[in-house]
């Protein structure tokens, strides 16, 4: 960088140097020729004068006609040795200095939507989930979460598509940039469903025999997001199989960035004995729920965010923060349950997180810090 800097000086001072020669020599040709014209009128007005005026003159300095050019040319002069030195001798040159301490990181956020699914609407999804959109949008985060059982997909295979669509178009007008965790509800069409999500939100369409895979991984700025798959190819079983739990082990293992948040549809610990007694986390799956913890564990994983509760919830485990992102437009499941509409907002600077938990009012009912600054 500093022999750039300093090409581009010499480029510049030659330049300068040629418009100065360049300006003296036309500078000097203009004064050559006015001090001609100034001598000629000088002479006839000698002949003219009287003799008794002579006596004066004889003392008088003659105009010298190459005075003004000799101050350009010794200044010429004085800017050439200048110049001569820095390119000919190499005089050290000294170059602007840069700051180089870097900005403040100022951070970025995303919101975390739950469970909208409904079985009475013909849109497959509740009439709250427009409003919590639009209150979610307003906090003009980087990118939207949705944690699962967006819509229902138990109708024929025409309006389930037609549903998918109309769903797309609802959450376009509210995030340029978003992603989706698919789960039983989303799925319960079948395979095709799979199809259908792929070709309207991702324009992909699946070669025949192609594996339809739904668990990825994303980065974003200073964080890791990890995308998994509970419910699907087998719809109603609520797993994940070890192919799964192997890449995730690998996605986890290459990843060097300082935060690691995990989004799955169904909570991978215990937040209602209801829950664990019906199979409704991954309680009745001990030897995925062990290995699954235990990658977690290994890899430092700071935050996994579900859905699948219809609510807000937050507990630590083995310094690990899990949370269910909340809940739009569905009933409590258990008794001591709040009934409400919930939305997430995780903020992220350097190394800390924050989640907050808000109502469509705007009203913030949580706040957690998973890690603090």
């Amino acid at each position: 960088m500093p022999e750039t800097r300093k090409k581009i000086y010499l480029i510049l001072s030659a330049l300068l140097l040629s418009i100065l020669m360049a300006k003296s020599f036309f500078y000097f040709i203009n004064n050559q020729n006015n001090d001609n014209a100034i001598n000629q009128k000088t002479s006839e007005v000698r002949i003219k004068e009287t003799k008794t005026h002579s006596s004066q003159n004889q003392n008088r300095k003659p105009i010298q006609s190459n005075d003004k050019a000799a101050v350009v040319k010794e200044k010429n002069s004085q800017w050439f040795e200048y110049l001569k030195e820095m390119i000919f001798d190499k005089k050290p040159i000294e170059a602007p200095q840069i700051s180089t301490k870097p900005s403040p990181d100022p951070g970025f956020s995303f919101v975390v939507i739950g469970d909208s699914e409904s079985y009475n609407e013909p849109t497959g999804y509740n009439e709250e989930l427009p409003n919590v959109l639009k209150v979610a949008s307003s906090y003009n985060s980087d990118f939207a979460v949705f944690t699962g059982d967006i819509i229902t997909t138990a109708v024929n295979h025409i309006k389930n598509k037609s549903r998918i669509m109309g769903l797309k178009k609802l959450i376009d007008g509210y995030f340029q940039k978003y992603y989706l965790v698919l789960a039983k509800h989303d799925l319960e069409g079948g395979p095709i469903c799979v199809d259908y999500w792929h070709e309207i939100f991702w324009n992909k369409k699946f070669k025949p025999g192609e594996e339809k895979i739904l668990y990825h991984s994303f980065d974003h700025k200073n964080t890791h997001f990890t995308i998994l798959a509970t419910t699907y190819p087998e719809k109603y079983k609520y797993s994940l199989d070890k192919k799964q739990l192997d890449w995730l082990e690998n996605d986890l293992a290459q990843t060097h960035k300082n935060n690691k948040i995990v989004f799955m549809h169904v909570p991978p610990v215990t937040f209602f004995e209801e829950s664990a007694e019906d199979c409704h986390d991954l309680s009745c799956e001990k030897e995925v729920q062990s290995r699954l913890l235990g990658i977690f564990q290994k890899y430092n994983v700071d935050l996994v965010i579900s859905g699948h509760e219809h609510s807000f919830e937050h507990q630590a485990k083995n310094g690990i923060h899990y949370i269910i992102s909340g809940n739009t437009g569905n009933s409590a499941r258990y008794e001591d349950q709040k009934d409400s509409d919930v939305f997430s907002l995780v903020q992220i600077k350097d190394q800390s997180i924050k989640v907050q938990a808000i109502k469509v009012t705007g009203q913030v009912v949580k706040t957690i810090w998973v890690k603090k600054p």
